[in-house]
């Protein structure tokens, strides 16, 4: 049996979602021979901070929306400029007062790894070893196609997931070892797979228009539903009730106005993944955020993906990783992406090309990769190979 401890944080879902995703297949890879826990840093009972939780989740959230330019500044700056002192003062003021709960968990659950998702969790980590007080390894991942600013103050850890061989050598410039990283690609909840596009299909587009959507997306989603184009729309407005009743009784307004007679819509709230996947299935271009868990998912499945322009600094790298490959498209005025989906770019031989494109950048096995190395380091804990001593 193997004890694999998994760390998370709350800010946005990425990091969640890389959490479940790792558990579901360590548990479909190995079954019963694994015993995973998982833990929300801020959110659970035993590790609740309701003030430090709204800082990382709730601040990022009105940040990037209300003051996207200072965001991306600052982070720009500081992913330009490292400074390892700088950095781990934000950090160290996020993760004060968690290093005993964190070997209090360590001792009650026995890991035989750890695996964070996050970098705060795996800052904590990175101080017990240094501090010879941690005898377990841990492993953590660069989670956007971007080395983040802050992931030197996990620079401890034994082993750390890369998306890709270019972000492995920006790593190494900054001083990770080489026997610390591996290339492995993205864990995503939807791994690499062909979904056939039945030729002259109907063009369907996916909007993820919730809360957790971009700044200014309601505007064009309402100019798209008036044009009535000859296309499906699937609304995904996800926890956001708010913004599902408001589109609903838009909707609603159109259709009783005689309206919507081409254009066939269907408005979603919350749904699991399963019934998303179904949307992924029927959908040929995304619109959506574009963290690195997201993105990933999108060009999996061979999606083609729309954006605006009010990214976060970290997405935008991610757009422009995969712009460096295959097409996606970025949209800012009301009328964009109603006159993008009009334009008749979007053909047979569009999404023939863009599906070859596409397949330079995906990375089909990757959950198993992850799963596979920690249950290497978990077998050598148990071994008495490990940890890694410190430098």
């Amino acid at each position: 049996m193997y004890n694999i401890l998994i760390y998370t944080v709350t800010a946005g879902n990425g990091h969640n979602n890389i959490a479940s995703t790792f558990a579901e297949c360590a548990k479909k890879y190995y079954g019963d021979d694994v015993n995973i826990k998982i833990i929300k840093f801020y959110n659970d009972d035993e590790y609740s901070s309701p003030f430090r939780n709204f800082i990382i989740d709730d601040c990022y959230r009105l940040s990037v929306k209300l003051a996207l330019p200072i965001y991306n500044r600052t982070y720009k700056v500081k992913q330009v400029k490292r400074n390892l002192k700088r950095n781990t003062f934000w950090v160290k003021a996020a993760i004060t007062g968690r290093h005993k709960k964190v070997l209090e968990t360590i001792e009650e659950f026995k890991p035989d790894c750890i695996f964070c998702t996050h970098f705060f969790p795996a800052a904590v980590l990175s101080d017990l070893k240094r501090q010879r007080k941690l005898h377990v390894p841990f492993v953590t991942m660069l989670f956007d196609y971007i080395v983040t600013p802050y992931i030197e103050t996990a620079i401890e850890a034994d082993l750390i997931f890369v998306p890709n061989e270019e972000l492995k050598q920006e790593m190494l410039q900054i001083g990770f070892r080489e026997n610390q990283l591996k290339v492995v690609g993205l864990i995503c909840k939807y791994e690499v797979q062909e979904i056939p596009r039945p030729k002259d299909k109907r063009l369907t587009v996916l909007i993820f228009s919730g809360a957790g959507s971009f700044a200014g997306l309601y505007k064009q989603v309402k100019f798209l539903l008036k044009s009535d184009l000859d296309i499906d729309v699937l609304l995904l407005n996800g926890k956001d009730k708010k913004k599902y009743k408001k589109l609903d009784k838009y909707i609603n307004k159109l259709k009783s106005m005689g309206k919507l007679q081409k254009m066939h819509v269907e408005n979603y709230g919350f749904i699991s993944k399963e019934e998303l996947f179904d949307l992924y299935k029927r959908a040929d271009c995304v619109v959506s955020k574009t963290g690195g868990n997201s993105i990933t998912e999108i060009f999996n499945l061979n999606r083609v993906l729309i954006v605006t322009d009010k990214l976060a600094a970290q997405e935008w790298r991610n757009v422009e990783y995969l712009k460096s490959f295959a097409d996606c498209f970025i949209i800012n005025k009301k009328e964009d992406l109603t006159n993008l989906l009009k334009s008749g770019v979007f053909t047979d031989e569009f999404f023939a090309k863009y599906i070859q494109d596409v397949k330079k950048i995906q990375t089909p096995g990757a959950n198993k990769r992850y799963v596979d190395a920690i249950i290497e380091l978990c077998k050598e804990h148990q071994k008495g190979e490990t940890p890694a001593k410190t430098d």
